[in-house]
């Protein structure tokens, strides 16, 4: 290994390693660059190429006054290409400047190159012949990379495929490599390089809690750098990183405040938090730095606490409604910062809250039960708890409406006992049992309680479910009876002399008490035997008989066509005589409303539109209502709206449905409810909840 050193200024030198050069046959090992390489003679170092690889290798050395000693370097770059140097042990200098080294200007000294005359032919090797390949006018000195002998004549190789011919009489040739031996001798080279002198090295001092820190900050002038804050044992900087900025003149400066918080002070804030001297729950907060610092400084901090939970959800708030001072001891432990004090007074904010339905009139009987989050203060709030049907408890014979009101206080209830007791009022009732015949024959019992202080309509269903279609039967006054029960006394009437006219419930009811169910009718029991007769036109006497043939009631009904059977056809009547109507029918599964019924040679007709009329069979007879109904412990079967009952069309045993309609799909006057479109349940076959 050669060093070779340059002059250089004041505050850098150069020296360079130069690797040994090998030979191979007849061949010197040099990198040969792709066009020929003039050198320079105004420069001398020691060197060499590398033609394995084409490369350029070496090290030197540069002077830091920052280190105070001169720090090596190494680079390695192709020949006429520049490279950045790096000092060897780049992570023990870590603020030394960058080097650039120019492979583009590698020259070679004397016994290193081929010196030509004033006019020289250049050749190339093709196809095992030497060509000329151009003229070179002038003298220079040329890089040599290999000699060939080749046909007598002896060849240089200055640069790829490209030739000088040796001895000839056209070229001067007084060099050659004639020095140059496996004995190891060098040839000697100059690469030139350039240190970066718009890079800065300086120590810094940063502004922190703890005083000034300094570290070492290198960068471009004109530039803004991440400058990493340094560790401290036992401390948590806020920031890992500051910028630092360097001017045009190399000068540094970072105007970052940095704060390094004891690791030791908690984050974390837990107080327990009681009620009545006893823990209920554990209070905590997180500290921000700000508040970590301030502690540090042996500060008194205000804090605030979140809201907390107990097991079963119940909030605790702080009674204070003042931030809280705390404090750090010698423990560096976070303490309240009245040392008498170690716990918080809280109260309940919010409380799942058990409560027990009573019995106004017996307090021991417990109606129902339920739950409910209800927000409270630390002093009285009035509350309005759920009533029974809010909390969805049945109990017949109660205010299920009734909301009652309590007043609580957050502060001193029991965390451990959240529950209270309300008395609800008890409604008096009366029941109705209703016996429904037609043709002196049972069809339908129906037994329910009405409540006192509710209005008849809220039991229309009870009232209409009972019923059979009273387009076909018509009830007898004079058979029907209603039996009144009260205690021991009785009394029975029929319903002509009660009520003189055709018989409602409402009717009835309003007779006994106004239309309202008030206490008059309390403790009362109300026996109804109803009895149903066929509807015939002898006995139609709203008939209006135009002649023997035809018979027209004057009756409203709400007629329905059929889902499945297409547009249903119309007809009108002139001269007694039903007609079809041939330019537009009525649109299955739609719903009419018929005001007028005519009956001729055993068949029915529905008046839906002026001198309108559809056929019974393609129709069928409703009335809305919306209920629900439940069917028994066994299958149920259904119907569609022609009466055709579907054997694997069933309903479940004990499964509810909901009902849209009344229907009667048969003129026997049964009744049906629809739980589909075309899907219909006989009444017989469920109960009405």
């Amino acid at each position: 290994m050669l060093k070779y050193k340059l002059k250089t200024n004041s505050y850098f030198k150069i020296i360079l390693n130069l690797c040994t050069l090998g030979l191979f046959s007849l061949f010197i090992l040099l990198t040969i660059p792709t066009t020929p390489l003039q050198a320079d003679t105004t420069q001398t170092a020691t060197g060499s190429f590398n033609t394995t690889n084409n490369m350029i290798t070496g090290t030197f050395e540069v002077h830091s006054d920052y280190y105070q000693k001169d720090i090596e370097y190494s680079y390695s770059t192709k020949l006429g290409q520049t490279t950045t140097a790096s000092p060897i042990d780049a992570q023990q200098y870590p603020y030394m400047p960058k080097v650039i080294v120019d492979g583009t200007e590698v020259t070679v000294t004397d016994n290193s190159y081929a010196q030509l005359g004033e006019s020289s032919h250049f050749y190339n090797l093709d196809d095992n012949q030497m060509v000329i390949s151009k003229i070179q006018i002038g003298t220079g000195r040329w890089v040599v990379g290999k000699i060939l002998d080749f046909n007598n004549d002896t060849y240089y190789m200055i640069a790829k495929n490209t030739w000088l011919k040796k001895n000839s009489n056209d070229y001067l040739v007084p060099h050659d490599y004639g020095a140059i031996t496996s004995s190891g001798n060098m040839a000697k080279i100059t690469v030139p390089y350039t240190v970066d002198e718009n890079y800065v090295v300086q120590d810094v001092s940063l502004n922190t809690n703890l005083g000034t820190k300094t570290v070492t900050v290198a960068g471009d002038k004109n530039s803004e750098v991440n400058v990493k804050v340094p560790g401290l044992k036992g401390y948590n900087a806020d920031q890992q990183t500051v910028k630092a900025n360097i001017d045009s003149n190399g000068k540094i400066t970072c105007d970052s405040q940095i704060n390094y918080l004891d690791n030791q002070i908690p984050k974390t804030v837990t107080f327990p938090g009681t009620m009545d001297g006893k823990k209920v729950v554990d209070l905590t907060t997180n500290l921000t730095n700000a508040q970590q610092l301030a502690l540090q400084d042996q500060k008194t901090v205000k804090i605030n606490f979140n809201p907390a939970k107990d097991k079963n959800d119940n909030v605790y708030q702080p009674v204070s409604d003042d931030s809280i001072p705390v404090k750090l001891n010698s423990s560096k432990q976070i303490v309240l910062a009245d040392n008498a004090k170690t716990s918080i007074p809280v109260y309940l904010s919010a409380a799942n809250l058990t409560i027990n339905y009573l019995e106004a009139n017996d307090p021991q009987k417990v109606i129902g039960q339920a739950t409910k989050l209800v927000k409270l203060d630390k002093t009285d709030v009035k509350i309005s708890l759920p009533s029974l049907q809010d909390s969805s408890i049945s109990s017949t014979g109660y205010n299920t409406t009734y909301q009652p009101e309590i007043t609580l206080n957050g502060a001193s209830l029991d965390p451990n006992n959240l529950s209270v007791s309300v008395k609800i009022p008890q409604l008096s009732v009366f029941t109705i049992e209703e016996n429904v015949y037609t043709n002196n024959e049972l069809y339908s019992n129906i037994k329910y309680q009405l409540s006192i202080g509710s209005e008849i309509k809220n039991y229309q269903k009870y009232i209409e479910s009972s019923k059979p279609n009273d387009n076909v039967f018509k009830l007898d006054l004079n058979k029907s009876t209603v039996t009144e029960t009260y205690g021991k006394q009785q009394a029975s009437e029929p319903i002509s002399v009660v009520l003189k006219n055709n018989y409602t419930l409402a009717n009835l009811l309003k007779l006994i008490s106004g239309g309202q169910i008030d206490n008059q009718l309390s403790g009362i029991n109300l026996s109804l035997n109803l009895y149903y007769t066929p509807i015939t036109s002898s006995t139609s006497t709203a008939g209006n008989n135009v002649d023997n043939d035809i018979d027209l009631i004057k009756k409203d009904h709400l007629v329905s066509t059929l889902p499945d059977k297409g547009d249903v056809t119309l007809y009108k009547l002139n001269d007694n005589k039903f007609s079809q109507i041939t330019n537009h029918d009525l649109s299955s599964n739609s719903d009419w409303r018929s005001d007028e019924t005519a009956q001729i040679s055993n068949e029915t007709y529905y008046r839906v539109a002026t001198n309108e009329w559809v056929k019974a069979q393609s129709v069928y007879l409703y009335q809305p209502m919306n209920l629900i109904v439940k069917t028994g412990n066994k299958i149920t079967y259904f119907n569609n709206c022609q009466d055709d009952q579907c054997n694997n069309c069933v309903l479940a045993p004990n499964t509810a449905w909901k009902v849209d309609r009344v229907a009667y799909l048969d003129n026997t006057g049964t009744k049906y409810y629809r739980i589909a479109t075309d899907d219909f349940v006989k009444a017989d076959n469920v109960t009405v909840e």
